[in-house]
């Protein structure tokens, strides 16, 4: 063979340089698109593998698979192998080339998913050569699979929950509907044309009009979604209320609706609720405004039967009073001193009771106001004893007061409600104890949930309470039996108020034990709250306040000019009496109108009164009207509102007025004339 020249020497070069550019390009491509090439020569058994398809399996660029069978199908799982085995037989055998989707596991030992493609070469009717290519669709397979699921799940949720879902393209009225859609409005049409007409045909005619607007709002991009409710008729003959929503998905370019998905559902029920539940919020409505109106009639009824009571004993107590001081300087008449303290007695007696109502509604009313305050336990216990021993000695009834544990000194509560209780349960053993002793038991209880509590019990030997006796006993205007009222008077409020007080403090009142015979036990207990300047005691020894020397109503001496301003001749008479003894100037106007009259009329001569004292219900004007014109005229003068009203927010309600303060009826001779001085002298 001659030696080439050097022309063909570097032709052949060039090719075998061309050779490798190409295939480096290859495998290149083969990279980026993560296609692996391989082959299998029948000829001379040996097989290829590019360096795509080693990376693919993780193995080395270098590796050179052996042919025998146990490595051939080496990195295919059981699952993939009888497939791969029957195509690769199939191709050599019959020549039929192989596409397949199966599962391999590579020299790491990931799992992956591979497209294996299969080709034949035949020479002379016989298969000599397989080629192909496997890509890793590891990736695709998990986003088809997660897709099937979303779709599944989606089909599942759409038809579970009985929505017609409907696609519109708006352009050609092209509808593809499901078969909830056909289900819901009783259609079996197919044709686009014929199941739009169906629809409306069964449309309620009230709501074609917004059939028409609704839609356009959503296409000239008014409304986010559409949203329409309307009824349609079934086939059944029954109407139904249809919720219809969509969205434009898709719009042309110049920006006109091109298609439109969406769904109908059934809210028949829903819309019969919501009809149901105006009915029944009409109704309550009603009874909410007969309620209050009542409530209302109610606190009118209270406010006018307190000033209506609360007035005459005004006159009743004051008149009372002036008869037993005067009685106590002439010689005295006992028989005389008797029925004046039979007077008083009956209208205390009276305005507890109107007191007592008054509470129950303020209560009921949730108007009840309480004080959270340092609260001296100790002192609250003494003067409690204090109170009540006069009222129980003369029976020859003991009353005591012991600490079975160490007590508090010092509690966070409202010192005025506390009392308020104790006086009530005491009263009440004081009442019906003809006998014997009442015993006010104090002591600090742990309790299970970690809690403390207060306990104050008062035990007594007085007559005792069956079992049916007991059933009423915090009932309002229940007592042991309809002839408790009669022999020891009473409304039967007190242990009510009792109750319902101690559960706005966070405790209770409860009867612990009671028999015929035996006395009665009842307790009450609140939640422990004690401050850091606390101390404990280990016994009663009440503590004396010692009060500064106040002033007696025989020692008040007035100085100035009032304007007692009050329609009530009996009132005046009394409450003038006081003052001008006291030596005070007193001018009389039986109503706000008089009053302006008189105030102007002095301002004319050059003086003016110092202190107003006025009524707030009378007639033509009453108190709060007065107040508010002399304010806003520029009136400086000190105005105490004298009322009758004992509810809450009265006090308040007078301030607001233009009130500098507040004294109630019954008015007792020491508190007009304490807080006639305290203003005179201001």
């Amino acid at each position: 063979m001659d030696n080439p020249s050097p022309e063909s020497i570097e032709s052949l070069k060039s090719e075998v340089q061309r050779l490798q550019s190409h295939n480096e390009l290859l495998e290149r491509t083969s990279s980026i698109a993560k296609i692996g090439g391989w082959e299998l020569d029948l000829r001379t058994m040996t097989r290829f593998w590019s360096r795509e398809t080693c990376r693919i399996l993780d193995l080395p660029d270098s590796e050179t698979p052996s042919l025998n069978t146990t490595d051939l199908f080496h990195h295919y799982t059981n699952h993939s192998l009888p497939i791969v085995r029957k195509a690769v037989e199939r191709a050599t055998q019959e020549g039929i080339p192989f596409d397949l989707e199966l599962q391999m596991v590579t020299a790491k030992g990931r799992e992956i998913w591979v497209r294996d493609v299969g080709d034949v070469e035949v020479k002379n009717g016989h298969v000599v050569r397989l080629v192909g290519a496997i890509q890793d669709i590891t990736e695709q397979r998990a986003i088809k699979k997660a897709l099937e699921e979303s779709e599944q799940r989606w089909k599942y949720a759409i038809e579970g929950s009985g929505d017609g879902i409907w696609d519109w393209e708006i352009e050609t009225g092209k509808v593809i509907i499901n078969e909830n859609w056909k289900a819901l409005f009783g259609s079996s049409e197919t044709d686009a044309a014929l199941i739009l007409s169906d629809w409306r045909e069964r449309i309620e005619p009230a709501h074609q009009t917004e059939l028409l607007t609704k839609p356009n709002e959503h296409f000239e991009g008014k409304t986010a979604i559409y949203r329409h409710e309307y009824r349609v008729l079934g086939k059944d003959g029954t109407w139904k209320w249809v919720l219809g929503r969509g969205i434009i998905v898709s719009r042309n370019a110049d920006g006109k609706p091109i298609r439109m998905i969406g769904s109908h559902s059934d809210i028949t029920q829903r819309r019969e609720a919501e009809l149901e539940l105006q009915d029944t919020n009409r109704m309550l409505e009603e009874a909410r405004n007969q309620a209050e109106t009542a409530s209302r009639a109610k606190s009118e009824f209270l406010a006018n039967m307190s000033h209506e009571i609360r007035t005459p004993l005004t006159a009743i107590l004051g008149f009372a009073e002036i008869l037993s001081e005067d009685e106590d300087r002439l010689q005295p008449n006992l028989k005389r001193l008797e029925t004046i303290h039979t007077i008083k007695s009956a209208g205390i007696h009276l305005l507890t009771i109107i007191n007592d109502i008054l509470d129950l509604s303020k209560i009921e009313a949730d108007k009840t106001t309480l004080e959270r305050i340092e609260t001296p336990l100790i002192e609250v216990l003494g003067e409690l004893e204090s109170m009540m021993r006069p009222r129980v000695i003369g029976k020859g009834v003991d009353i005591a007061t012991r600490f079975e544990s160490l007590v508090p000194d010092l509690i966070l509560s409202d010192p005025t409600r506390l009392r308020q209780i104790l006086i009530n349960l005491v009263g009440n053993s004081a009442k019906f104890t003809l006998a014997g002793k009442i015993e006010v038991v104090v002591f600090v209880e742990s309790m299970a949930d970690a809690s403390t509590k207060l306990h104050i019990d008062v035990n007594d030997t007085g007559p005792g309470m069956s079992i049916e006796q007991t059933q009423h006993l915090f009932q309002a205007f229940g007592q042991a039996d309809s002839t408790v009222t009669r022999k020891h008077g009473g409304t039967g409020l007190g242990l009510t108020i009792s109750r319902r007080l101690a559960r706005l403090l966070g405790g209770d009142v409860c009867l612990i034990s009671s028999a015929l015979g035996k006395g009665s036990h009842f307790r009450l207990a609140l939640p422990l709250e004690t401050v850091p300047t606390t101390k404990w005691i280990d016994r009663f020894n009440p503590v004396r306040k010692s009060h500064e020397a106040l002033p007696s109503p025989a020692s008040t001496a007035l100085r100035g000019k009032i304007l007692l301003v009050e329609d009530g001749i009996d009132n005046q008479r009394l409450i003038a009496f006081h003052l001008k003894k006291a030596g005070a100037l007193v001018d009389v106007a039986e109503n706000g109108r008089v009053a302006i009259e008189r105030i102007d009329a002095l301002r004319l001569e050059g003086n003016e009164y110092d202190l107003i004292l006025t009524d707030m219900q009378m007639p033509e004007m009453d108190g709060y009207t007065l107040a508010r014109t002399l304010r806003s005229q520029g009136c400086k003068l000190p105005i105490v509102a004298i009322t009758a009203n004992a509810l809450s927010d009265d006090r308040m309600r007078c301030l607001q007025a233009g009130c500098d303060d507040y004294l109630a009826k019954p008015i007792d001779k020491a508190g007009l004339l304490g807080i006639s001085l305290k203003w005179l002298q201001r």
